[in-house]
């Protein structure tokens, strides 16, 4: 769920509930890891051909476009995807219980 969406300049902030009962969260366009309590946000869009990952098996990211996987670090582990997924830098607000992803 998205909270709030900003403009500022060139760049842009996504806020998102953050969810730290999951290990692996498909939220939007990211997936946000929580690998014992070290966050990564990695973009859920596949290095092949774009296509959106949005599943999990056994701590590995799947593409199911065409059968990439990946490790919860981004790197390919099987491809045709040769490409890491995109990491992306974040900000917590543990007040509020959200990340904001700068897009």
């Amino acid at each position: 769920m998205v909270i709030t969406n900003k403009k500022n300049s060139q760049v842009k902030y996504i806020t998102l509930a953050l969810q730290t009962n999951k290990k692996i969260n498909f939220a939007d366009n990211f997936i946000i890891i929580n690998n014992e309590g070290k966050i990564k946000v990695l973009s859920s869009r596949c290095t092949h051909l774009g296509c959106k990952i949005n599943e999990s098996k056994q701590d590995n990211l799947l593409c199911p476009c065409h059968g990439s996987s990946f490790n919860l670090d981004g790197s390919p582990i099987k491809g045709p995807a040769i490409k890491p997924l995109e990491e992306k830098d974040f900000t917590i607000d543990k007040a509020n219980n959200t990340i904001t992803i700068i897009v």
